[in-house]
């Protein structure tokens, strides 16, 4: 095998995972017309197309599922040991996709992520602030951070950030003019700001704890954000009653409303798909947030 060959079979293993010419060449960082002469090229050297190429998706040929099953192992360990011999003596470096919910973001890499980035300039950082849960693998990330309940069975997860409550808050305008509701039935007589999923589209639901028991409340909504920034901004600005989660409110001046009916969330997790061996900046960020646990724990 020579230098060419092993490249175009690269190529072929990335089509494969990708299941696209496009996503091979977006993965490999090449244009799309290479990627194609390149599985042009191995097609010729063997003799036999690997796909069968419809408007849709592509397919295997049997050929093409031979060689993929016999060459999917022994090219995994090649790159696995290049990839060791090459963090051993190079500085980490690429790029790290992270899904997280906004309140994640706040929380646990906006303290941090700009010391790490000087420590690791090769290394590029992409949020994606997303409330669902996303499957790491299909949206192509690396890491994900999520509230425990969500999480499924198929990752490695680690827990980062402790059980927290979400309470209801308003500023000190607002009391001045509208007053403090003492009881949950008061609620329905105050300006309610809400939060819409941007994946669903619904209104997070307020639950309140009622006698030991998460209750549903009904209530009206005066304003409507699907960012939860803005939503503490418009309880700074008195615009109404916002849901904040207890740390981040604790960073403003705001004032509790029915604390005694909170509901708490349970903790978050940083997790990621099982794998035999950790890029380098995949381990170095992880170090890294371990180092910082101290803050968050």
């Amino acid at each position: 095998m020579n230098s060419s060959d092993f490249g175009q079979l690269l190529i072929f293993h990335s089509i494969v995972q990708e299941n696209s010419i496009s996503g091979a060449a977006k993965k490999l960082e090449i244009a799309v017309p290479s990627v194609s002469k390149a599985l042009k090229n191995l097609e010729n050297k063997i003799g036999m197309p690997l796909f069968l190429r419809t408007t849709r998706k592509l397919q295997l040929t049997e050929t093409g599922m031979k060689l993929w099953q016999e060459t999917q192992l022994p090219l995994e360990q090649l790159q696995q040991i290049w990839q060791k011999l090459d963090e051993q003596y190079h500085e980490p470096n690429g790029t790290i996709r992270i899904t997280l919910a906004q309140v994640h973001f706040e929380l646990i890499f906006k303290p941090i992520y700009a010391e790490f980035c000087q420590r690791y300039p090769k290394i590029t950082l992409e949020f994606s602030i997303n409330n669902a849960t996303v499957d790491l693998i299909t949206e192509n990330f690396d890491l994900g951070v999520r509230l425990g309940h969500s999480l499924n069975e198929n990752v490695v997860a680690k827990q980062i950030y402790p059980a927290m409550r979400q309470g209801l808050y308003v500023s000190r305008s607002y009391t001045e003019k509208f007053g403090i509701p003492q009881t949950i039935e008061e609620l329905a007589e105050h300006q309610m700001i809400s939060f819409r999923f941007i994946s669903s589209g619904k209104i997070d639901p307020l639950f309140l704890n009622v006698e030991g028991k998460n209750q549903l409340i009904p209530h009206p909504n005066t304003l409507i954000f699907n960012d939860t920034s803005m939503i503490t901004d418009a309880v700074l600005q008195g615009m109404g009653i916002g849901r904040i989660f207890e740390p981040l409110a604790q960073q403003q001046d705001l004032i509790p409303v029915l604390e005694q009916h909170w509901i708490t969330f349970p903790e978050s997790y940083i997790y990621y798909p099982p794998m035999a061996h950790k890029p380098k900046k995949i381990q170095v960020l992880l170090d890294f947030l371990k180092q910082a646990e101290h803050n968050f724990l």
